[in-house]
């Protein structure tokens, strides 16, 4: 049986990181757990470009470092609890601070953006690294390693600048979520408050909309004149007349 040729392996290669990416793509609309979509991101990349470690860092509030969120390869108990620099002199920091690949093929010719602790104790050589997120809001990094020489051509760029889109993606879409969760507990706080309130006046109270629809009223209505809803509109009850125009009233006994 013959060997796949160089072209075949390339093509096979290329088609390997197109449905990595479409695969991320999906499952990032369709969880809403995102360290689980980090981590089969790390563990996609990795096997798409047969590196031997991936990691995804994420940038402290402060700037000045990133952790390492998540990853593949690296030796028990670091991922999640290792630190690297992320000044403007390191490799993560550089990467956060421009939209292209950062390449380090060899790092006896640049090793000083492999001396942090977690790059040097794995004997990192090589390394390719993308940002997530944009130039001016950057989130992290996404990078994979090789402690031997290795070269990274245009199209792992290509591939691991995409995977960082989806993660950004994820990110964006997980923060979007969480505020929209906040406003909406603030707002059902809001109201439980205020009908409290409202239910303690033993007066009538209630508010009408522009049509002379009730948009809220308190518990003092309901006893006296028995309010009450079909459907989706609210009926005026005996004696409560609409006269439009947004107001509230109150009644006194």
């Amino acid at each position: 049986m013959e060997s796949p040729s160089p072209t075949e392996v390339e093509l096979e290669s290329r088609l390997r990181q197109q449905e990595v990416v479409a695969e991320l793509g999906q499952r990032a609309l369709d969880t809403a757990d995102l360290d689980r979509l980090i981590d089969d991101a790390a563990a996609a990349v990795a096997n798409a470009l047969s590196a031997e470690y991936c990691g995804v860092f994420e940038e402290s509030w402060g700037g000045d470092a990133a952790s390492l969120r998540e990853g593949v390869g690296w030796r028990s108990g670091v991922v999640g609890s290792a630190t690297v620099p992320a000044d403007r002199e390191s490799l993560v920091g550089v990467t956060l601070r421009t939209d292209d690949p950062v390449i380090v093929e060899d790092r006896r010719s640049d090793g000083a953006v492999f001396e942090a602790e977690l790059f040097a104790g794995h004997d990192v050589t090589s390394g390719i690294t993308v940002a997530v997120g944009s130039e001016d809001e950057p989130w992290g990094a996404l990078g994979v390693y090789s402690s031997d020489r290795r070269t990274f051509s245009e199209r792992d760029a290509t591939f691991l600048r995409s995977v960082a889109n989806v993660i950004a993606g994820a990110i964006d879409r997980t923060e979007k979520d969480r505020r929209l969760r906040e406003r909406e507990a603030r707002l059902e706080r809001y109201t439980e408050y205020t009908d409290g309130i409202l239910d303690a006046v033993d007066d009538v109270f209630y508010v009408v909309d522009e049509t002379g629809d009730f948009q809220r009223w308190n518990e003092t209505l309901n006893a006296v004149t028995g309010l009450h809803r079909r459907g989706d509109r609210v009926d005026a009850p005996a004696g409560v007349h609409r006269r439009g125009g947004p107001r509230a009233n109150r009644h006194g006994d």
